[in-house]
C-alpha cells in the first residue's frame, strides 16, 4: 500500500510460470524429513487422531466453569479465591508457552504431543489425592500441570495438522480441527454438570450449621464427585498418548532449514514503513538485516525478486535497489506489461494497480473459480476475478482516517 511495504519470501510453483523459486534451500525453519512433503499420501486416521486432540483441550478448558461453583461450595470460597482456578489453569499458558517451544525444538513434535498427553493425564489423576485430602492448593496444582500439557499440545498439534495433506487445503484442515475444538467447549459444561454437579450443593448457611463431622463428610462427598470424571479424563489421555506414540508420522525438525516444506507458501513475512525518500542503500539494508534475522544471506539466499507497490517512488527507488545490487538475478517489477498469465478486461488495463493484479493472481491460483477478492490494506479493495481467471474490474473504498488524513 501507499503506506506500508511488505517484504515477503516465497516458495510457489503455479501455472503462472514464475521463472525461479525466491527461497533457496536454506528455508524455510521446519522441513520434513529433509524431503518435498508427499501430498499424495492420505492421513485420515491421522488426522482422525490429531481431532481428538483439539477436542480433549477444548473439553477440559470449558471444564472450568463447572469446577469453579462446585469448589466454591465446597470449601466455602469467596468469588476471589474462586477464580483462583481460572488463573492457575491459564497462567499455565503464560508460563509454559515458551519453554514448550523449547522442548518441542530439542525431542520433535510428535514426542512433544506424547509428552503433553502424558501431562495433561497426570494432572488429571492428581485429581483423585486433591479430592481425598479435601485440598484446594492441590486441586490448583492439578489444574497448572493439565494446562501446561495442554499449552504443549497446542504449541506441537497445530503444524502436524497443516502438513498431513495437500499444502492448499491446510487452512481447512485447520478449520474443521478448530470446529471440534469448539464441539469439545461446547459439550463439557453439559458433561459437567450432569456428572460433577449431579449432587445437591447446600447453601452458604447448611453448611455453616454442620458439624464438623458431618462438614467433613459432606466435603469428602462433594469433592469425590470429580474423582470418577477426571480419572476417566485421564485413562483417555493416556490411552491417546499410547495411539500416538505407535502412529507413523512425518517427521518435523525445528530449526532445520530446507526449501521443501510445503510445494508453494509463504515462508517469512515482514511489515516496514514506507519512506518515499530512503535510497537504495537504504532498502537493501533493512531487506540484510530482515533476512539475517532468520539467518539468511542476502548476497547468497536471494535468488530472484519480485516487486509489486502502488507508491510510485517507492517503486522507483526498489528497482534502482535492484539494479545496484542484484543486477546479476531475475527481477519481476509487476505492472502494466508483465505477463501474469491472467487477462485483464478493464478499460484502461494500466490503471489497476500492481497491488490488484498481485491479489487477483494470487487468489485464483489458490481458489480457481470466480473471485471477489477483498484486500483489506490502507483502504478495502475489491477485485473481481472471472471462472476463467480474467481479471474483471473492481472498487476502493479509502479507510476512514486515510480519506480525513487528505
Amino acid at each position: 500500500s501507499a503506506f506500508e511495504n511488505e517484504f515477503s519470501l516465497l516458495q510457489f510453483s503455479t501455472e503462472f510460470k514464475a521463472k525461479e523459486s525466491f527461497m533457496s534451500a536454506s528455508a524455510p525453519s521446519l522441513a520434513i524429513n529433509g524431503a518435498t512433503q508427499n501430498t499424495k499420501a492420505t492421513y485420515t486416521g491421522e488426522l482422525t487422531v490429531l481431532t481428538t486432540l483439539f477436542f480433549m483441550w477444548g473439553f477440559l478448558t470449558c471444564l472450568n466453569d463447572i469446577l469453579i461453583p462446585h469448589l466454591k461450595a465446597v470449601f466455602l470460597l469467596n468469588y476471589a479465591e474462586a477464580m483462583l482456578v481460572q488463573l492457575s489453569f491459564f497462567a499455565a499458558y503464560f508460563i509454559v508457552s515458551l519453554p514448550s517451544g523449547t522442548i518441542v525444538e530439542r525431542i520433535g513434535y510428535k514426542r512433544g504431543i506424547v509428552i503433553g498427553l502424558v501431562t495433561a493425564g497426570v494432572g488429571c489423576l492428581i485429581f483423585y489425592p486433591a479430592a481425598g485430602m479435601q485440598s484446594y492448593p492441590l486441586f490448583l496444582l492439578a489444574l497448572f500441570v493439565l494446562a501446561s500439557g495442554i499449552t504443549l499440545l497446542q504449541v506441537a498439534a497445530n503444524p502436524y495438522v497443516a502438513i498431513l495433506g495437500k499444502p492448499e487445503t491446510a487452512s481447512s484442515r485447520l478449520n474443521l480441527t478448530q470446529a471440534f475444538n469448539s464441539l469439545g467447549t461446547t459439550i463439557a459444561p453439559y458433561f459437567g454438570a450432569l456428572v460433577i454437579l449431579s449432587v445437591a450443593v447446600k447453601s452458604t448457611e447448611e453448611i455453616q450449621r454442620m458439624a464438623p463431622a458431618q462438614l467433613s463428610a459432606y466435603r469428602l462427598t462433594q469433592a469425590s464427585a470429580v474423582q470418577v470424571p477426571y480419572l476417566w479424563l485421564a485413562a483417555a489421555l493416556l490411552v491417546i498418548a499410547a495411539v500416538f506414540a505407535f502412529l507413523k508420522l512425518p517427521q518435523i525438525e525445528a530449526g532445520s532449514v530446507a526449501k521443501h516444506l510445503l510445494e508453494r507458501g509463504l515462508a517469512y513475512h515482514w511489515r516496514t514503513s514506507t519512506i518515499s525518500s530512503r535510497t537504495p542503500d537504504e532498502h537493501v539494508l533493512m531487506l540484510s538485516q530482515l533476512l539475517t534475522l532468520v539467518g539468511l544471506d542476502v548476497s547468497r539466499d536471494v535468488s530472484a525478486l519480485a516487486i509489486s507497490s502502488s507508491a510510485p517512488t517507492v517503486t522507483t527507488q526498489l528497482r534502482r535497489m535492484t539494479q545496484r545490487w542484484f543486477a546479476d538475478r531475475p527481477v519481476t517489477i509487476l505492472g502494466p506489461g508483465v505477463k501474469t498469465g491472467m487477462a485483464i478486461l478493464y478499460d484502461n488495463p494500466r490503471e489497476v494497480g500492481a497491488d490488484r493484479i498481485a491479489d487477483a493472481v494470487g487468489a485464483y491460483d489458490l481458489c480457481p473459480g470466480p473471485l471477489i477478492v477483498v484486500d483489506l490494506g490502507t483502504a478495502t479493495v475489491f477485485d473481481v476475478v472471472s471462472v476463467k481467471g480474467e481479471y474483471l474490474g473492481g472498487a476502493i473504498a479509502p479507510g476512514v482516517m486515510v480519506s480525513l488524513e487528505a
